[in-house]
């Protein structure tokens, strides 16, 4: 599929509308409401003073693959269910991934954050979409 101007400022609009849906979330569930949860597991792996450089490219790059292949998709043949499935697989692949090789790579991560961290991504993923979805299926 050969993507034109108007696929292309469509593109741009969702990148811009899912970034801070998303970041707001997903601070709301790390910063706050697990916060006690993680750190019980994995105590002192968890910086007191992340990091932003790497956190903000990952905001940018997770919203742009969610933009791309969830949410104008999904638009593109107005299905809701599409959406839901490519959402629940992009979390469960990208959080997977780093989850499993944490795991794997790090003392001290535990089965059970992986596991808790995994399903988060898969909710996380498919609550924005769906808030955006919601959002740019009304435009014109």
């Amino acid at each position: 599929m050969r993507y034109t101007d108007a696929m292309n400022t469509k593109l741009i609009k969702l990148f811009f509308i899912t970034l801070p849906i998303l970041a707001v979330i997903d601070f709301c569930w790390a910063g706050i409401l697990a916060t006690d949860f993680y750190r019980g597991q994995v105590g002192d792996l968890l910086s007191m003073n992340p990091i932003l450089p790497p956190l903000v490219l990952f905001y940018i790059i997770y919203t742009a693959a969610v933009a791309y292949f969830v949410i104008s998709p999904a638009l593109a043949v107005r299905s809701y269910k599409l959406l839901v499935i490519n959402a629940a697989f992009l979390g469960l692949t990208a959080y997977g991934t780093y989850d499993l090789v944490t795991l794997g790579l790090t003392p001290g991560w535990t089965p059970l954050v992986t596991v808790v961290d995994i399903i988060w991504g898969m909710v996380l993923t498919t609550a924005v979409s769906s808030i955006v979805y919601a959002i740019a299926i009304r435009w014109k």
